[in-house]
């Protein structure tokens, strides 16, 4: 599961490096902030327009998703990553997913990694409009 976790690019959200806990959080606001108005940050803001550099079905955590990984800044590393629900699979290598991704991943440092603290979850599944919820303060923090 380790290769599959690193492959999609999901890291575990690590202070090592801040001098408390507090000068983290206050660097993950201030990147927050700079967001346009559906909640996507403003440097990732036409990701779709980008190059598509990985589509597959993956495994964290015992839960199986379909993720892409959009490349913006053309180092064929994965700087947007979104993640589908699975509903089942059918003839060969067709995946019946959500219609929308309930899981967007945002390199805000651009350390190659979508940590928890830079993943927004989508209760509905409808697409960026504003009503996401960061993974550092939703209900579900803690199973992911």
């Amino acid at each position: 599961m380790k290769k599959l976790i690193n492959l999609l690019g999901i890291g575990i959200l690590s202070l090592a490096g801040c001098a408390t806990t507090n000068s983290c959080l206050v660097e993950d606001v201030n990147s927050i902030l700079a967001m346009n108005k559906l909640g996507i940050p403003k440097k990732f803001e036409n990701y779709k327009n980008q190059k598509m550099n990985f589509a597959g079905v993956v495994e964290i955590y015992g839960h199986i998703f379909y993720a892409k990984h959009y490349d913006i800044n053309n180092d064929g590393k994965p700087d947007v990553g979104e993640l589908y629900g699975v509903f089942g699979f059918f003839g060969k290598g067709d995946v019946i997913t959500t219609a929308k991704p309930i899981y967007y991943g945002f390199d805000f440092n651009l350390d190659n990694k979508m940590d928890s603290s830079e993943m927004l979850f989508d209760e509905n599944s409808d697409g960026l409009n504003g009503n996401e919820e960061w993974v550092v303060q939703s209900k579900i923090s803690t199973s992911i």
